[in-house]
């Protein structure tokens, strides 16, 4: 289940959405780049690897324009190769961070923007069933649940959903951080009776950075993730009120990202305010 599964209120949804699509993957920029170095790509492969390379800097820059070019250049690749399961993993991601990004306060476009996501990875799932697309459509309906505004039948028809699809997940990749790192956002919010809690979130977060340690994605596989990790796990802390924790793992996102605009600003002070 994702974290709008959680019933937390819409508008607070809004904007950790806003706020979330700055925790921004660098190391994984660094880590696809690297791949794109040592791999040589032709046709639909190539066009795949050219739209997650998009995606990358353009979270780092919480650039909707860029992502928008990606989700675009998806389009026209897969006007060419309509199936290709790797194009439709990539628009499928690059849309589900654009969809976050308009949750700050454009839900409506953002309903049909993960609609839309949810579409593509359940049809690139059936060709090619990377752990982390069953993970990013389980962080899609969740955020659907936000965006459409909640109601306990829909709410309750996608949370399970997502639930289920989270599972499949964490069964096709027990190792892959990009998974644990979307488990951990989804538990944050989600009450301890029905799987979430800070404990649970912590445990999970912390499993992603475990594995991230011996993450060695090849070919077009997603290599995002370890901004990710240390914020989740940086969150979790902060929610348990173990601040010092907190404190470190957010140290951990400067170093991978400096100019983490969330981080430096906003998480790092309201530890300060807590002492």
């Amino acid at each position: 289940m994702g974290p709008q599964a959680a019933g937390i209120n819409p508008g607070y949804r809004g904007r950790r959405a806003a706020w979330i699509v700055l925790a921004v993957v660098a190391l994984g920029t660094a880590r696809v780049d690297a791949q794109a170095a040592t791999a040589t790509f032709t046709g639909a492969a190539k066009w795949a690897d050219s739209v997650r390379r998009l995606v990358e800097p353009a979270q780092l820059r919480g650039d909707e324009t860029g992502l928008r070019e990606a989700v675009a250049l998806a389009e026209r690749a897969l006007s060419v190769t309509p199936n290709d399961a790797a194009l439709l993993h990539y628009k499928g991601y690059a849309l589900y961070r654009l969809g976050s990004q308009l949750m700050g306060g454009r839900a409506k476009e953002a309903k049909e923007v993960f609609e839309e996501a949810d579409r593509v990875l359940e049809a690139s799932a059936a060709s090619l069933p990377w752990p982390e697309t069953y993970a990013l459509r389980s962080a899609v309906l969740g955020q659907l649940i936000g965006a459409s505004g909640g109601g306990a039948l829909l709410s309750m028809r996608l949370g399970m959903k997502s639930g289920s699809l989270m599972d499949r997940a964490v069964e096709l990749g027990p190792e892959n951080p990009r998974v644990w790192v979307l488990k951990a956002s989804g538990e944050l919010f989600k009450p301890a009776m029905v799987g979430g809690g800070e404990a649970n979130a912590t445990a999970s977060a912390q499993k992603a950075v475990q594995f991230l340690a011996k993450d060695r994605p090849e070919g077009l596989r997603p290599a995002w993730g370890a901004v990710d990790a240390y914020l989740w796990l940086g969150q979790a802390h902060a929610k348990g009120g173990r601040t010092s924790e907190a404190r470190a793992a957010y140290q951990q996102v400067l170093t991978l990202a400096p100019d983490h605009g969330w981080v430096k600003y906003q998480l790092l002070p309201a530890l300060d305010r807590t002492k």
